[in-house]
């Protein structure tokens, strides 16, 4: 499964891939062309791309649809975040929707067309009805 996240922190998207029948991350580093691995996940999981410890560098990140379980493996060396957040049937968007410059956890949940994030600036949530059955949430950042 193809992502994309500054893994390495020069500002720039590294190439990556994560392979869900290994569970292993393949990091292709643009500040050097160096590769790195990880093994982070397993099969039935959701890998996502996020800075959850704003520390401007992607973590390696998954959602466990079976628990809607968060495990994230911070890239600041400060161990992990774990946050049950979700359903079997959410769809995990991960983005900064507080402007802390944090990822946060976030999940729209198209049975109802409610959005449900749990801001990192205050440890609250919200929860927002916008969309319907069928749609697709698309997170994007705009400075």
């Amino acid at each position: 499964m193809p992502l994309a996240g500054d893994y390495d922190g020069d500002g720039k998207t590294d190439l990556t891939i994560w392979r869900p029948t290994t569970g292993v991350w393949y990091v292709q580093q643009s500040s050097d062309g160096g590769y790195r691995a990880y093994q982070f996940g397993l099969n039935s999981d959701v890998p996502l791309v996020g800075d959850f410890d704003g520390d401007k560098m992607a973590d390696y990140t998954i959602f466990r649809p079976s628990t809607g379980v968060w495990y994230v493996s911070l890239s600041s060396g400060s161990g992990f975040k774990i946050l049950q957040w979700g359903i079997a049937s959410d769809i995990p968007v991960p983005a900064d929707f507080d402007r802390d410059g944090k990822t946060d956890f976030g999940v729209f949940r198209p049975a109802e067309g409610n959005w449900y994030v749990y801001k990192s600036s205050t440890n609250t949530y919200v929860i927002q009805h916008f969309g319907a059955n069928g749609d697709m949430p698309v997170p994007a950042a705009y400075r």
